[in-house]
């Protein structure tokens, strides 16, 4: 994986956690986010970490609606969104 798409990755988390800190700070959260971090820190194939920061996002949106936060699920809808151009080759990328 180009060490730019490993960082966009990591933009993405930085900016979902900054957001969620400020609005809403939550241990599953930091700690679903954190589960990102360690992927970022330790995947290296470009395919599963995509696929895995997906399953941490998709978790994360479960957790957000169950608690009927929607803003925040708003912002890892978005998130998810934009991991989910990254697995799409080819396209042109516009991140939130």
């Amino acid at each position: 994986m180009a060490a730019n798409e490993r960082e966009t990755i990591k933009f993405i988390k930085e900016s979902l956690q900054a957001k969620i800190n400020t609005h809403n700070p939550d241990k599953n959260i930091n700690d679903i986010l954190a589960d990102v971090d360690h992927l970022i820190k330790t995947e290296d194939d470009p395919s599963e970490l995509l696929e895995q920061t997906s399953h941490c996002l998709e978790r994360l949106q479960d957790y957000c609606r169950e608690n009927n936060n929607r803003e925040l699920t708003r912002e890892v809808n978005k998130a998810l969104q934009n991991v989910e151009e990254l697995k799409a080759p080819g396209l042109e990328r516009k991140f939130f």
